[in-house]
């Protein structure tokens, strides 16, 4: 279960979606109470009621849940809610996405704007470059330390 408080889906929404947004109600789709997010997160969908600068509009906010079939790990399933997001977007007569995003550990719903590219800022170490080592053997040249090597990764793989 997903730990996080209305305070940060509101929050999301505005960012989001932009303009005045106020929170009215969260709750399991098809109960008529609001519940908030107590239940939230691992394939549990909840139907969201705000306003927006002074309309009631309404959305449905949805996680995936984590299974055995390809969607056990969550960069699965940001995969699959990306294309969701994307796709969405280009179907006529679909629902529209309105918002794309993650909950870090803090329980806080962080926005994806309009994604186009994704990157990754790693930290950098000093070391060689493996493909230097795979073009030699690609040549032909072949040491004893390369396989222990490739040992060595295929002990990791496994």
């Amino acid at each position: 279960m997903v730990n996080t408080e209305t305070e940060n889906l509101e929050r999301f929404l505005g960012e989001s979606l932009g303009g005045s947004i106020s929170l009215k109600t969260v709750g399991e789709i098809g109960l008529l109470k609001d519940q908030g997010m107590k239940d939230f997160g691992y394939g549990k969908s909840l139907e969201i009621t705000y306003e927006k600068d002074g309309q009631e509009k309404q959305a449905v906010l949805s996680t995936m849940r984590g299974d055995k079939y390809g969607h056990q790990y969550y960069w699965d399933r940001a995969a699959i809610l990306m294309f969701e997001y994307d796709a969405g977007a280009k179907l006529e007569k679909h629902v529209k996405p309105l918002g794309l995003g993650y909950i870090d550990d803090s329980g806080y719903l962080i926005p994806i704007k309009e994604p186009r590219e994704f990157f990754i800022l790693n930290e950098k170490v000093e070391g060689r470059h493996y493909f230097l080592d795979l073009e030699r053997i690609w040549a032909g040249e072949l040491h004893e330390d390369d396989i222990e090597l490739a040992r060595n990764f295929a002990c990791w793989l496994a």
